[in-house]
């Protein structure tokens, strides 16, 4: 007897607490999603952002450690990875990446040294001839990127100039979708280049490839904290993920990290020049790659490119 009421007790007393534990998952259930911004108001937001973004970035450096697998034919036939030093300038009022190659499989090719801000950054007062000097560094690593399009689109802030207000009227905008990004609760807003015959795309590729994607927002600022860019015609098509991380002491959201997909049809682009030592294939191949990227060791030193000295 008075076992089973001691058991009767002990399963008594436990009914609040069982009940405390299946009302939670239930609250949080049922807590409302965030209510989407009204589209056009948050593309007047990203606009403001984006410009003001490519002021304050010019001038920030990352360390970017970036592999490029060929896996055409569905087979992993070569690993390339490629060290550099990435500077973000303002360049026309939109974001350039130059990339400064300092060693290829932990094989230097040039002293370690940041080249590009000790001729752009200041205090120094850069010149017209440090700036011509500066845009050879990027051509020098070209080879070994491998493909045409790689080299068009793989710079981690292209996908930012789908939301600046120049291009915005040429473009189709929707909203889709909500995630928590670096603890923010962010909104997806889909951009899209409508196709049309004899039109010139943005991006300006070897087959005038068309883009579209989506870019996670936080719908109080504008900020924007991952990128996903698709990029398509018969002749070459890219896949390119995009991930910022907030970089405090610098009042900074910074690229951390990219996932690419890389693919160009021969029949279309025309035969490839074996003298770059890249895999060329045959006419009507396909040749494809993957390829991700790592960013660290954030820093900023300004750079003013709107008076050069002669």
């Amino acid at each position: 007897m008075v076992t089973a009421l001691a058991r009767r007790r002990t399963w008594m007393a436990g009914l609040p607490f069982l009940s405390v534990a299946v009302a939670i998952p239930v609250l949080l259930a049922a807590a409302p999603a965030m209510q989407m911004p009204h589209l056009p108001d948050l593309l007047r937001l990203a606009a403001d952002y984006h410009a003001d973004y490519v002021t304050r970035v010019s001038g920030a450096s990352l360390d970017e450690q970036y592999q490029l697998i060929d896996v055409t034919g569905g087979r992993m036939q070569a690993v390339t990875r490629i060290s550099s030093d990435v500077v973000f300038v303002n360049l026309n009022g939109g974001v350039t990446a130059l990339r400064d190659a300092y060693a290829v499989d932990t094989k230097p090719l040039r002293p370690r040294a940041a080249r590009i801000t000790t001729l752009l950054a200041a205090p120094a007062t850069p010149s017209v001839k440090d700036w011509e000097t500066v845009i050879r560094f990027p051509a020098e690593s070209s080879v070994y990127f491998a493909l045409d399009i790689i080299l068009k689109v793989n710079e981690p802030t292209t996908a930012l100039r789908f939301i600046a207000a120049s291009a915005q009227p040429s473009l189709k905008y929707k909203l889709q979708g909500q995630k928590k990004i670096n603890g923010i609760q962010t909104v997806g807003l889909n951009f899209d280049e409508p196709a049309a015959q004899d039109k010139k795309y943005l991006l300006g590729t070897r087959s005038n490839a068309r883009a579209s994607g989506r870019l996670w927002i936080d719908p109080a600022t504008g900020a924007v904290h991952r990128t996903e860019l698709w990029v398509d015609s018969k002749g070459e098509s890219a896949n390119i993920t995009v991930k910022y991380a907030p970089h405090p002491a610098l009042g900074l959201l910074l690229p951390s990290e990219t996932n690419e997909q890389y693919d160009e049809r021969e029949a279309a682009s025309g035969p490839r020049d074996d003298s770059r030592g890249v895999p060329s294939g045959s006419a009507g191949s396909r040749i494809s790659f993957q390829a991700q990227a790592r960013y660290s060791k954030p820093a900023h030193a300004p750079i003013d490119l709107r008076n050069l000295k002669k």
